[in-house]
């Protein structure tokens, strides 16, 4: 399951409870739609994560976030995350 709404954001704990094992991280879409909706509560990436992984807490289900460095990965792990799909190498790639 793709997170890339704050609707899907806000039904993380209704998603695990459906049986979902892993959520996957939508941060480009989940960026457009989070300007779409300037008033809701979740106002950046890392209010979405911390808000996901605080719903997740107590069921079997992981959330899976990319990440593009050691900078990015440390802070995420301090959040609570615990699954990473790290894309460092395809960043720092020559075009």
């Amino acid at each position: 399951m793709q997170l890339e709404s704050i609707a899907a954001v806000v039904q993380a704990r209704d998603m695990a409870d459906a049986g979902a094992h892993v959520l996957s991280w939508g941060p480009n879409d989940l960026a457009f739609n989070r300007e779409a909706n300037p008033d809701h509560f979740l106002k950046t990436d890392d209010d979405c994560i911390e808000h996901v992984l605080k719903e997740l807490t107590g069921t079997q289900t992981t959330l899976c976030l990319r990440t593009y460095g050691d900078e990015q990965l440390a802070r995420y792990e301090a959040m609570g995350a615990t699954m990473f799909l790290d894309e460092t190498e395809i960043a720092n790639a020559p075009d």
